[in-house]
């Protein structure tokens, strides 16, 4: 008897592991060092096609769809999304470039069901912790020999513009892994080598997001061990700061803004942003123009970097939806943090889903695709919680009698 569930999860696992795994580390060695190139977007969608294929087999052996009001609403905005795009497809060959339009498909289309579907297994994938702490280990030594590579205190990369995508996909891993880990002291230790390599990799959002993120996970678990961790980082900075800025240079973009108050990757972004608010009309919000961008720039990455970006392409409507399924997420987790930290799959939705909600927010545009693993996420967090809560009860209530 073929369990088609298993194969579900395995090829979904593949794919998670396609994308935080195999896409930065090759794409490492291909820019830095000429290394053999491989279409990833190519990869991923294959095992993306073999994933809907499965759940559309598992889905007529049974001659029903699986939807309930739990995961109705993140499979209502995919489907939403997914079909502005295809409706788009027509419209946007006349206008612009045909490779491009495949570029940011890749991302946006490909990449979002990609991560959707990787959020509803995410269980599956934390029970492969061996396999994600092996992932971390070859990531970790791979870009640490490029930090040693590189004549600067960052890592060597022969020019190439692939930062945020390792930085984010190590930061993604690292999250997962924080959790996973079951010695405090282990915790720590990784923590800090984590956040030297994030530092490396030069994405100040990705590095100060992942500290920030580490650290509120430190103070609830224990106040005092998370003071400690602060005082050990702002008292090593106070205390190194010289040498620091003389390692560095004054003008390194990790440390400028302190050091000459000037950042031009600030600046650039802001007039980029007042750019697309130029074109912004009552229709564009509404409705959204997908490719908005392109169509008015005439190239790439002129989007606002942030999900404002997300709005100008799919509309008011998907926008709320996706803002209302995170704060439905942190509103339970708020009230609940005792029991959503008990468990490893809902303190990683609560640390991935803070990570990921803040980036999108203030740093990463629409093609940025992670945060749909926590739209995807969201019937397993109330299957999980709801668990999880009941077990508590129970315990209590089993105490209460003895």
């Amino acid at each position: 008897m073929i369990n088609l569930s298993k194969i579900i999860n395995i090829n979904i696992f593949i794919l998670f592991t396609i994308y935080i795994f195999i896409r930065p580390v090759v794409k490492y060695f291909e820019y830095a060092y000429s290394g053999i190139r491989i279409n990833i977007t190519a990869l991923a969608t294959l095992f993306l096609m073999i994933v809907l294929s499965l759940l559309l087999l598992k889905m007529l052996k049974k001659f029903k769809i699986a939807l309930s009001f739990k995961n109705l609403f993140p499979f209502f905005l995919i489907i939403l999304v997914i079909s502005i795009q295809i409706v788009n497809i027509p419209f946007l060959i006349k206008e612009i470039d045909f490779i491009l339009m495949l570029k940011y498909l890749s991302m946006t289309f490909i990449g979002y069901i990609s991560f959707y579907l990787i959020g509803t297994r995410l269980d599956y994938i934390l029970s492969k912790r061996k396999l994600l702490f092996l992932m971390w280990i070859i990531m970790t030594g791979v870009f640490f020999e490029g930090f040693l590579k590189s004549e600067t205190f960052f890592i060597y990369l022969n020019g190439a513009m692939i930062y945020l995508m390792l930085a984010d996909s190590y930061a993604i891993l690292s999250i997962i892994l924080l959790v996973l880990i079951k010695n405090k002291f282990l915790k720590y230790i990784f923590f800090f080598i984590t956040s030297f390599i994030l530092f490396t990799l030069v994405s100040r959002t990705s590095f100060f997001l992942f500290i920030f993120v580490s650290l509120v996970y430190f103070f609830i678990l224990n106040w005092k061990t998370g003071i400690l961790i602060v005082t050990i980082l702002i008292g090593s900075i106070i205390y190194n700061w010289n040498t620091i800025v003389n390692d560095l240079g004054a003008k390194n973009r990790m440390i400028r803004i302190i050091t000459t108050g000037e950042d031009s990757s600030y600046h650039h972004r802001k007039q980029i942003l007042e750019d697309n608010r130029k074109n912004l009309t009552i229709e564009r919000i509404i409705l959204g123009q997908y490719m908005s961008d392109v169509v008015d720039f005439g190239h790439s990455g002129h989007y606002v970097h942030s999900y404002e970006s997300f709005l100008y392409s799919f509309g008011i409507l998907p926008y709320i939806t996706l803002y209302a399924i995170l704060l439905f997420i942190f509103n339970k987790i708020f009230f609940n943090l005792k029991i959503v930290l008990s468990n490893e799959l809902l303190s990683v939705i609560f640390l991935l889903g803070l990570f990921l909600t803040i980036e999108i927010t203030f740093s990463r545009a629409y093609v940025s695709p992670y945060i749909w693993m926590i739209v995807g996420a969201l019937p397993l967090f109330i299957k999980e919680f709801k668990l999880v809560k009941r077990n508590r009860y129970v315990s209590k209530c089993i105490d209460a009698s003895i």
